[in-house]
């Protein structure tokens, strides 16, 4: 888990992150690559004080809209998160450089027990 992710940090509601692909993967073939997205989704575990009054439950992505993606071939990402609403939040994309990659501009969540997840999972850590 959280293997793309290099460093993040939270400013009030916002997340902040840098991820990356695994060393190897070439990120050629995609606009971004699927292990980067979800690398940068991986932020959201941050948003809104995940944790904080969650207990044992965390927030996973459920429904994506709005989603503009540009370029491509790219290894790196700075990643923005921003809540939108109560269970939304806007992820905003751009290259190492700061160059606009992307956006997804409603990114719903869901709220899971770690119970629920160990059922899915078949109970693997």
């Amino acid at each position: 888990m959280f293997q793309g992710v290099r460093v993040a940090w939270r400013l009030g509601d916002a997340v902040f992150a840098e991820v990356c692909l695994p060393e190897g993967v070439d990120g050629g073939g995609f606009g971004v690559h699927p292990a980067l997205l979800d690398a940068a989704f991986q932020a959201l575990l941050l948003v809104g004080g995940q944790g904080e009054g969650l207990g044992e439950r965390v927030r996973l992505p459920f429904a994506v809209s709005g989603v503009r993606l540009v370029g491509g071939g790219v290894v790196r990402l700075r990643v923005g998160v921003r809540l939108v609403g109560v269970d939304e939040v806007a992820v905003d994309l751009a290259d190492e450089y700061g160059r606009f990659v992307g956006v997804v501009e409603s990114l719903r969540v869901r709220s899971v027990s770690v119970g629920e997840l160990a059922v899915v999972g078949g109970g693997r850590d």
